[in-house]
């Protein structure tokens, strides 16, 4: 949770970090907000049979008074005729949904060219996935990057939304961009559950430390079972390759060949977050080049 009144750090130049404290906590609640405007349908998860159920698949289960379904009327006939018509009610049995979660792993990139209002973005898709989460649809885990790896919540851990999203509006400006290391982090985040994964790149892709080739970056991208790159980028890159009657940037050209179009959404504002959370609905189709 975020403290309103802490002091400004220091004691210097007071009222210009107080305004910057006040544009910040602007930020953080306007990231709330907007969150909230926007649901995330997930594909099919991994099964948890715990608590009551949502989407998944039909299972036959014992009756009883919490269990929501209809009649399994073969299974309750085959368990009657096993106990040659003494029936109780363990011999009834309904047809229920399995509870389906499934995880979500943000990379975050805070690289020097990725600060300001594009964190805002990632900020907005962990609030996102933190409503989700509290409904028992999903679990989410936000790792932030530049020459090094921070972890801001590791799946499984209970933590407020809001000192989530505070964590990642108050990144600092990195220095390099070691995307093979952000990539290598997801796949062993992915092994676990490599079905019921999605991982969400947010970056420029643009590598300077580390795997810096395509073709090596490309072989890392591909042990990610689920990757889908939100690309933003503000600058006009000096190398362009051509596609039709469009000049695309060529890392942006890059991430579209690792992952295909249907995982790839190129993003210039936080305004345009619900085209994000229709891509990982499974909802935008045909939008491509």
């Amino acid at each position: 949770m975020v403290d309103r009144d802490r002091p400004s750090a220091g004691g210097s130049r007071p009222a210009e970090l107080a305004r910057e404290l006040e544009h910040h906590l602007r930020d953080l609640d306007e990231v709330i907000r907007r969150a909230r405007e926007h649901v995330l349908r997930p594909p099919a998860g991994r099964p948890q049979r715990s608590g009551s159920p949502t989407a998944g698949a039909l299972v036959s289960v014992p009756w009883s008074e919490a269990t929501a379904g209809t009649l399994d009327v073969v299974a309750t006939v085959d368990a009657v005729v096993a106990a040659a018509g003494h029936v109780g009610r363990e011999d009834l049995r309904v047809l229920t949904r399995e509870r389906q979660v499934r995880n979500y792993v943000i990379l975050v990139d805070h690289s020097g060219s990725m600060v300001g209002r594009k964190l805002e973005l990632g900020a907005t898709m962990a609030a996102v996935l933190a409503h989700l989460t509290a409904a028992g649809r999903a679990d989410y885990a936000v790792v932030a990057f530049d020459e090094e790896l921070q972890e801001i919540k590791r799946l499984g851990e209970n933590r407020d939304v809001e000192e989530v999203v505070d964590r990642i509006l108050r990144l600092p400006a990195g220095r390099a961009t070691d995307l093979g290391q952000a990539l290598q982090a997801a796949a062993r985040l992915s092994e676990r559950v490599p079905e019921a994964t999605d991982v969400i790149l947010i970056s420029d892709c643009m590598p300077t430390r580390g795997v810096t080739t395509f073709q090596g970056l490309r072989r890392l991208a591909a042990r990610v079972p689920s990757l889908y790159v939100c690309f933003t980028d503000e600058r006009s890159a000096a190398i362009r390759v051509f596609n039709g009657r469009r000049q695309m940037d060529l890392y942006q050209w890059w991430a579209r060949q690792w992952v295909g179009e249907e995982r790839f959404e190129e993003i210039g504002d936080v305004e345009e977050v619900d085209r994000l959370v229709d891509r990982l609905s499974g909802e935008a189709r045909g939008r491509g080049l």
